[in-house]
């Protein structure tokens, strides 16, 4: 048997080609020749022998074939494995730092907003009585001098303030001078706003005196706080007078006994136990008087 092969060139001749070691039969249709034909002789082989295998004369596996491509089901297999890692890692993140019950809020930017101020403590006094009122509860008190009693808002007070300012004098004949005693009062109210408070405005205005020179008074039971005020003059024979600063809450108290001139404190001046004593029971009585009895 042999295997029939059309022509190369389209032809209409016949090819045997049979297996080495077989008689070898010419082409039938003739050797090519110049111009596409079969030249005379040229080998066929058998198809029965060696099947499966190339043809006789044709290069065998191994000589002159590129060899065979391994295949890529690794490398495929390893960037599968490589990507599901890599979702499994994201699945991870989003369980463990997500929050099933609200979303993350973006915090907000800038400087953190200041503290609120502290709101104030309520004034402790919100009136003030009138000279009028004093008077009437302290009888033993020289005349009141009506040119010098005030009772109305401080003016040009940068923070709401009220003023109560009341003397009282009494004349006495063959001195050159008359004895006064007077008290100031001035009480602070707190800011509409809420700032500053009015015992802040209070306490800063008798601490500052005491910078100033004043002489704190220890356990004198009069208000929150007391001290004696340094004299503006210090003339020689014309001894200055006695004055007492009392911080009460929202409230400060000024009062002030005039002694030059009075046989009784000739000679003194404001750090002598008896002038100091006189003025301190006159505060204690005016204290009372305008703020109330403790």
């Amino acid at each position: 048997m042999c295997w029939i092969c059309g022509h190369p060139d389209g032809g209409g001749g016949t090819v045997l080609v049979v297996h080495p070691g077989s008689p070898q039969q010419p082409y039938q249709g003739g050797p090519y020749q110049q111009g596409g034909r079969p030249q005379q002789g040229y080998p066929h082989q058998n198809p029965q022998q060696n099947f499966g295998q190339p043809p006789y004369g044709y290069p065998q596996q191994g000589q002159g074939y590129p060899p065979p491509k391994k295949p890529k089901t690794g490398l495929i297999a390893g960037i599968a494995a490589g990507v599901v890692v890599l979702v499994l890692a994201v699945v991870a993140i989003v369980v463990f730092t997500g929050d099933d019950d609200e979303p993350s809020q973006a915090q907000p930017s800038g400087p953190p907003p200041a503290p609120p101020k502290p709101t104030a403590a309520p004034d402790k006094y919100t009136k003030l009585p009138t000279c009028q009122e004093v008077a009437s509860k302290l009888p033993d008190l020289p005349a009141l001098d009506p040119r010098t009693a005030r009772s109305a808002p401080k003016e040009g007070s940068t923070y709401p303030e009220y003023l109560m300012s009341c003397s009282f004098r009494q004349e006495t004949p063959g001195a050159s001078r008359a004895k006064v005693i007077s008290v100031d009062a001035t009480m602070y109210s707190t800011d509409p706003r809420g700032y500053p408070a009015g015992t802040e405005e209070a306490t800063g205005y008798f601490e500052a005196g005491i910078r100033n020179g004043n002489e704190e008074a220890k356990d004198l039971g009069i208000g929150d706080r007391a001290a004696w005020q340094k004299p503006v003059l210090d003339i020689p024979n014309q001894k200055p007078d006695c004055e007492l600063n009392v911080l009460d809450g929202n409230v400060r108290l000024e009062v002030r006994e005039n002694g030059i001139d009075d046989p009784e404190m000739k000679g003194r001046d404001w750090t002598d136990p008896v002038c100091r004593s006189a003025t301190q029971a006159r505060a204690k009585k005016f204290r009372d008087a305008i703020l109330g009895e403790k």
